[in-house]
């Protein structure tokens, strides 16, 4: 073997070494703070809103009504700015009581469901 590649080999093994260190001590530094810290605080337990309650709608149209292509797999009622809706094969939501299509939520009816 040439002298030249003796030491490229050499040096790339020596960059390689360091990289693969420092990744290793990132990977056992996160798995110390990770048996250390309580695993309510790593879940985000501490952000739950545990005041919020449930709004119970009335007068809600049947999900069999609403005008769609697909056939429904699945469906939840979502509370959005204190209207009902049905969130249909986790891709489209109707008013639960007009059974009018919605496209998207604003700004600041994302906010609002994220804070309950």
């Amino acid at each position: 073997m040439k002298v030249q590649t003796k030491l490229k080999i050499r040096k790339t093994h020596r960059y390689l070494g360091l990289f693969l260190g420092v990744q290793f001590l990132f990977w056992t530094l996160s798995g110390l703070y990770f048996s250390w810290t309580d695993l309510d605080e790593i879940h985000g337990d501490q952000y739950k809103n545990l005041s919020y309650k449930p709004v119970a709608f009335d007068s809600l149209m049947s999900p069999s009504l609403l005008e769609m292509d697909d056939e429904i797999h699945s469906i939840a009622l979502r509370d959005i700015g204190n209207q009902p809706y049905y969130w249909i094969n986790k891709k489209q939501l109707f008013n639960a009581r007009t059974g009018k299509s919605k496209d998207s939520i604003s700004r600041v009816e994302a906010l609002a469901i994220a804070k309950k």
